[in-house]
């Protein structure tokens, strides 16, 4: 399903990272489809429900608000167990941290650069805390994990799970909900410029927010194999020219219902 949260496939490829940690040798683990939409405005609202008690702020994006709501209406939808632990799976590109080497900035990859960091939350923190709450946990899962000492520490644990299992490393305990997220943004695929290729204007410049041969909507479909199952899996798409965010994702009906009524009680 896609949404779009207004104004305001999923792709795993742990061959690239595992060449990394083979190279870097390395292991340090730090222990420490429907449519919808919410508006700028909404995104606002979601942010006024995080008030932090401190005097100083933590930086959290829009991207971690936004995985922070959906996780809450999804475990809601499901009614899980507050004793279980959900994991929030991360997805993020690496380019930025393999350019000085492996990936030069102005050197071509075509193939996929993606790795993932986890949070671990126990249930009942995300549904008995404010949204800033699973929010701040996600920037600092990526604050801590994303780095490059971090990445090729897990690639290591990654090349001898699969040796072992023939599966990358996983994490949680036995009553772990996984939920996948992968913020698609910085692709900026609402800025597309086809409008050497348009051949008649739909809408009226001024009927639009959208300038001439720029998407309006944007769908992707994801295909999983290997008998991984792509429920609760996510991708926040962009943004579009009106500031709104679309997502899609793959869950149960209920849950979508659950997504919709948080949208109209805005």
């Amino acid at each position: 399903m896609h949404y779009k949260l207004g104004s305001l496939p999923f792709s795993y490829d742990v061959r690239s990272a595992m060449v990394v940690a083979h190279k870097m040798g390395r292991v340090s683990v730090n222990s420490s489809l429907d449519d919808h939409c919410t508006s700028r405005t909404h995104l606002g609202i979601l942010a006024l429900q995080d008030p932090s008690k401190s005097d100083t702020k933590p930086f959290l994006s829009d991207g971690d608000i936004i995985y922070a709501w959906m996780t809450r209406l999804v475990i809601q939808s499901i009614d899980i167990a507050k004793n279980r632990t959900v994991v929030i799976m991360n997805a993020f590109g690496l380019r930025s941290l393999l350019s000085k080497d492996l990936l030069p900035a102005a050197t071509a990859f075509v193939s996929n650069a993606a790795w993932a960091v986890n949070a671990l939350i126990p249930a009942a923190r995300i549904l008995e805390n404010p949204l800033s709450y699973p929010a701040n946990e996600v920037r600092c899962s990526l604050r801590e994990h994303g780095t490059r000492e971090q990445i090729e520490a897990l690639a290591a644990l990654n090349i001898k799970s699969v040796a072992e299992t023939g599966r990358a490393a996983t994490f949680g305990d036995s009553s772990t909900q996984l939920l996948v997220f992968s913020n698609w943004s910085r692709a900026e695929f609402f800025g597309i410029d086809f409008s050497s290729v348009v051949v008649k204007q739909g809408k009226k410049m001024e009927e639009s927010c959208n300038k001439v041969g720029r998407p309006r909507y944007i769908h992707s479909n994801a295909h999983f194999t290997n008998h991984f199952s792509g429920r609760h899996a996510f991708a926040v798409v962009g943004k579009d020219a009106g500031g709104n965010y679309w997502f899609m994702g793959t869950s149960r009906t209920e849950t979508w219902q659950k997504i919709e009524k948080a949208l109209a009680s805005m």
